[in-house]
């Protein structure tokens, strides 16, 4: 049995209250794929192979000059009738052939797209189909003025299955017709009818599921020094005006992730990897400069976010660039130190190995720091795709399911206290602890790593008026198995992948007993347990 005395009135040092967050790798599916709403792969025909994930019979298919911007097109020509198709994102590899846009029964999908009538006489019809062919909604025609001008055009499509489809443009015509931007899209999906989305709308299962995690800030767009540099001055503005080079992302740029920050409460945390410091500056011009002057500010206004984004710390690591930054900007933070999670950026998705990351947060609480972070460097991952094996959300076209580590990123983030609180006591071999206060709160994480339960008892320096607790666990078995490759294995057959089946860790209410100024409890094998302690 382990006795542990909380020791209040001795306090450690402060926390940052942006102690958890995560990060979003602008690559691997993460974005396109994943977050991004739009179903369509390819969608401004502008990767390095313009056609690639298109398929058309009945004509010829061939890439066009640029248009408006940046943006190529497609060149389409029917000999009286084509078919013109893409089936999404399904992780390419041995999956490439497989449909992936994952279509519900009853939801209302939004086609669009920008268009220009050559001298192609006849009907276009746009429909989602399954594999074999067949339709999964209705048909709908698309209403093309009889000009060669340039027109952006869009139908409503009502769904009638629930399955994996494939997007189908019919041409039924002879002649030429342009086309771009093509968008197939969820009607509910994130941003929808809201005036800042006013380019790209995001997956909305996977932004509740981001929200319900709580991390205080995003970092984005990750990768690492020696990855291709992301300018994100690249991918602002209308869609139009965008690049799109087949590795980043052109439908989420900076300006959609500073919304998505702001919709759910995060700071944003941006990343940049080049030495120019002009380029750090407006960036924070852009989030936070005034619209109404400032050259980057007017862009975001533009954009349909007139009022400045939340912008105030950044991790610099070159001294030149904070210095610039502080001349412009004094009240600015620079942090000083981060803590990345998995720690070697591979990890087995297994309770076991989430246990060893919650062992590692108690161990960084502790140390506190006002100006300190950690961030998960994997929060999205396309379980057809090899990345996701570490990753916190994992997801497929249809649904979505969470790791163990993100439990264990939930469960710490929406419970930290401000400050540090010593305690004193013996912690059996493979158990861990860390204990934070906030007023008369105290919050104590509990992390048994090891095969046998262990009764324990906390002692708080005042009598325990009330007190709440959730435990992650799993039994033995499940302990040690890998949820990541299940997952992975079901969500290829596309149909198959249900999160609540391929969960097998547990989070649940705790029991434990409080008498006086005493927690009483036992901590099973392979467990995290967070109480929260309200003190008198």
């Amino acid at each position: 049995m382990s006795k542990i005395t909380i020791l209040e009135e001795e306090t450690g040092i402060n926390i940052s209250p942006t102690l958890y967050g995560v990060s979003i790798d602008d690559k691997y599916f993460a974005c396109d794929g994943g977050l991004n709403a739009n179903m369509v792969a390819n969608y401004s025909f502008d990767e390095p192979n313009h056609l690639s994930d298109w398929r058309y019979c009945g004509g010829t298919i061939r890439s066009g000059e640029g248009i408006r911007g940046k943006s190529l097109y497609a060149k389409i020509y029917s000999e009286g009738e084509g078919i013109l198709t893409n089936l999404g994102y399904n992780g390419n590899g041995k999956y490439m052939d497989v449909p992936a846009m994952g279509i519900v029964e009853g939801h209302t999908y939004v086609f669009s797209c920008d268009i220009r009538r050559v001298d192609y006489q006849g009907q276009i019809y746009v429909s989602i189909v399954n594999k074999s062919g067949r339709p999964i909604v209705k048909s709908r025609s698309l209403q093309i003025p009889n000009d060669t001008e340039w027109h952006g055009i869009s139908v409503l499509l009502m769904a009638s299955e629930t399955m994996c489809g494939k997007l189908e443009i019919r041409f039924k015509g002879r002649g030429t017709v342009h086309l771009d931007l093509v968008r197939l899209y969820d009607k509910n999906s994130w941003g929808e009818g809201m005036d800042a989305w006013s380019c790209s709308r995001l997956r909305r299962d996977l932004v509740h599921a981001i929200g319900e995690m709580q991390p205080s800030f995003l970092r984005f767009p990750g990768g690492n020094a020696e990855d291709p540099p992301y300018n994100w001055k690249d991918y602002i503005g209308r869609l139009i005006d965008r690049k799109n080079d087949g590795i980043y992302s052109s439908q989420i740029g900076v300006y959609e992730y500073f919304c998505l920050c702001e919709d759910l409460g995060m700071e944003p945390a941006p990343m940049l990897w080049n030495e120019d410091p002009q380029d750090y500056l407006d960036l924070i011009e852009f989030a936070r400069g005034d619209s109404s002057r400032d050259h980057w500010a007017m862009i975001r206004r533009d954009m349909g976010h007139p009022d400045p984004f939340v912008l105030k710390r950044m991790r610099v690591r070159d001294e030149n660039i904070k210095n610039k930054i502080l001349e412009r900007y004094p009240d600015f933070i620079m942090l000083t130190s981060s803590t990345y999670f998995p720690s070697n950026g591979e990890v087995d998705d297994t309770l076991e190995a989430a246990l060893n990351e919650a062992k590692n947060c108690t161990e960084m609480e502790m140390k506190g720091s006002e100006r300190h972070r950690s961030s998960y460097i994997s929060l999205l991952g396309m379980a057809e795709y090899g990345h996701s094996d570490s990753s916190l959300i994992i997801y497929n076209p249809l649904s979505v399911t969470h790791s163990a580590n993100y439990y264990v990123q939930q469960l710490f983030a929406s419970n930290l206290g401000k400050r540090t609180v010593k305690f004193d006591g013996y912690l059996p071999l493979g158990h861990y602890m860390s204990a934070t206060a906030d007023k008369d709160v105290v919050y104590i994480k509990y992390v048994n790593t090891g095969y046998y339960e262990e009764r324990v008892t906390i002692e708080c320096p005042r009598k325990v008026f009330a007190s709440w607790g959730e435990v992650l666990t799993a039994d033995a078995e499940n302990a040690r198995g890998s949820f990541a490759e299940e997952g992975a294995l079901a969500a290829r057959n596309m149909s198959s992948f249900n999160s609540s089946e391929l969960e097998q860790v547990i989070v649940s209410d705790f029991s434990h007993k409080i008498k006086d100024n005493e927690i009483k409890f036992t901590a099973s094998a392979y467990s995290l347990i967070v109480i929260r302690a309200e003190l008198k």
